[in-house]
């Protein structure tokens, strides 16, 4: 029978934060109306073959890659992802909000991301990725009595060659709160052991 947060379903919350230069964190955001976040890994193969058939067999893990949907015009979440500045405007009931989505220059920036999935039987999973990038800004979609979905792919990588890993499983018996402090988003990934993510 499967143990605690081992079966899990629903996506419950996501922040994201800025990676800085030397590996820690900016402030994290949540990011509102989280729909769907999918990903698998990928690999180099290799094989040697002698004597007419295959000897030994090559899979080195290299990267992640994924899915994130978000059903929220979300400025403050697509802030982090995309590199953007935000401007709200005026006083109720004339307030008003500006995102001006960039091309070109230094491209969009590395993030972290920190996702809850439920589980039967109470607890959680949160599934962390430490170093990940949009590939590209996330669409725009709205079409005849359908709600608006943006999506986009994403990779996820090593933080180095040291801190050799893409992505962070943790359950939890008791249902945890994503880390929201700087501090807290860090520990996730860092803690214990303190020297898998340095």
């Amino acid at each position: 029978m499967p143990q605690f947060a081992e079966v899990v379903y629903n996506i419950t919350d996501a922040w994201v934060a800025r990676l800085n230069l030397d590996n820690t964190y900016g402030t994290p955001v949540r990011v509102d109306y989280i729909g769907k976040v999918s990903f698998e890994y990928e690999s180099d193969t290799d094989e040697i073959k002698s004597g007419g058939q295959i000897v030994e067999t090559l899979t080195v893990p290299t990267k992640a890659t994924g899915e994130i949907t978000q059903a929220s015009l979300d400025f403050a979440g697509m802030a982090v992802l995309l590199g953007t500045v935000n401007g709200s405007y005026s006083t109720t009931p004339n307030q008003y909000g500006v995102q001006d989505i960039p091309v070109g220059g230094e491209g969009l920036p590395y993030c972290g991301l920190i996702v809850a999935y439920a589980s039967v039987y109470g607890g959680n999973m949160l599934a962390g990725f430490p170093k990940f990038r949009l590939d590209t800004v996330p669409g725009f979609d709205a079409d005849q009595n359908k709600f608006r979905i943006g999506s986009a792919n994403f990779t996820a990588i090593a933080p180095s060659v040291n801190a050799r890993k893409v992505v962070r499983y943790k359950k939890y018996e008791t249902a945890a709160a994503v880390p929201q402090s700087a501090a807290n988003f860090l520990a996730f990934f860092t803690t214990p052991p303190p020297s898998l993510f340095l």
